[in-house]
Parts: C-alpha cells; sequence; structure tokens
C-alpha cells in the first residue's frame, strides 16, 4: 500500500441513513462519556486531566445546544464540582483552599441563572447547585453569604424532596453547623 496525503472519500450512500439528529445523539453521547471519564480521573487525583475532559464536554454542549440550553448544566455541574472538590485538596495548613475552587463559583452561578431560565430542568438540580455554592462560601469563608445559600438550597429540597429526605436532612445539618459555629 503507498501512503498518501489525500484521506480517502467515503462512498455517500454509507452515511445516508444518519441524519443531524443521529450525529447529535452520537455527539451528546460522547460528551456524556467524557464526563465519566472524568470523574474516575478525579478518583486517581488527576484534577488536570479531568479538568481537560470536562472543559471539552462543556464546549460540546454549548456547540450543539448553545451556552444558555439546560442540556449544557450536567457538564458544567460536573465542572464546578471538580473545581471544588480540587481547591479542597489544596487546603493549606492555615486552613485556605487552592485557587481552584475560585474557578467552581461562575459556573455554579451559570448553572442557576440557566435552571431559573427554563422550566425543563429539575429543581432537584438548582437545589443541590445552592447546596453546593454554600458549600463553597463556607470553605471561603463567606459564612453570610453561605448561610443564604443553605437557606435557598433547604427550602428547595423541602419542597421537591420532603423534611425528611436524606438530601434535606443533610443540607439541614450544614447549616445548623455553619449557625452554631459562626
Amino acid at each position: 500500500m503507498v501512503a498518501t496525503n489525500s484521506i480517502p472519500v467515503a462512498d455517500s450512500s454509507v452515511c445516508s441513513d444518519l441524519d443531524d439528529s443521529s450525529v447529535k445523539a452520537v455527539t451528546e453521547s460522547f460528551a456524556m462519556s467524557l464526563r465519566y471519564r472524568a470523574w474516575r480521573l478525579v478518583v486517581e487525583g488527576k484534577y488536570s486531566e479531568a479538568e481537560s475532559c470536562l472543559r471539552r464536554a462543556v464546549a460540546i454542549c454549548e456547540s450543539l445546544y448553545g451556552p444558555e440550553d439546560p442540556k449544557v448544566v450536567a457538564s458544567l455541574m460536573v465542572l464546578a464540582d471538580l473545581y471544588l472538590r480540587w481547591g479542597k485538596s489544596q487546603q493549606t495548613p492555615m486552613g485556605t483552599f487552592g485557587s481552584r475552587s475560585k474557578q467552581a463559583e461562575p459556573l455554579y452561578l451559570r448553572v442557576i441563572h440557566i435552571a431559573l431560565g427554563t422550566d425543563s430542568l429539575d429543581h432537584y438540580v438548582t437545589g443541590i447547585t445552592l447546596n453546593n455554592l454554600a458549600v463553597l462560601y463556607e470553605d471561603q469563608g463567606r459564612f453570610p453569604l453561605a448561610r443564604s445559600f443553605f437557606r435557598s438550597a433547604l427550602a428547595v429540597m423541602e419542597f421537591n424532596l420532603g423534611l425528611d429526605h436524606p438530601m434535606t436532612l443533610g443540607i439541614r445539618h450544614s447549616l445548623e453547623k455553619l449557625n452554631a459555629v459562626n
């Protein structure tokens, strides 16, 4: 076989049954695979590699659906969660967190903005994001903001999941703990 610089062109009849929605579904599935791979990398402590996967997943979803579409939220949330976790892993003996956790805030705020602008997202997503922002603010020593976001998260979860749901109870405990200390 002789190597050439040209790329072989496929017979167009081979792909004639593929339409835009099929390509979109495959591409969205690839973005989901990137999110799963990223979490495996996080567990292994390979934050930089996980960040690369997640940034690619966000870019794919934004190009498919636009930056304000609810289908972008999952990738944004996982990227924000990565930054929060990465920042906590960089905690100093003085108790301050690494700069990576600061990158989570605009992503969480963007998720809330998207969630509040649509009826197609489950409000559970909003509650989780409010809780994660509260955790971030608590870690940063921004206690009044943390308290406010914990209260908002608690209200969303009580309404959507009930008073005795484990998620609701966990948020309530975090708020009570924060109130007792600060």
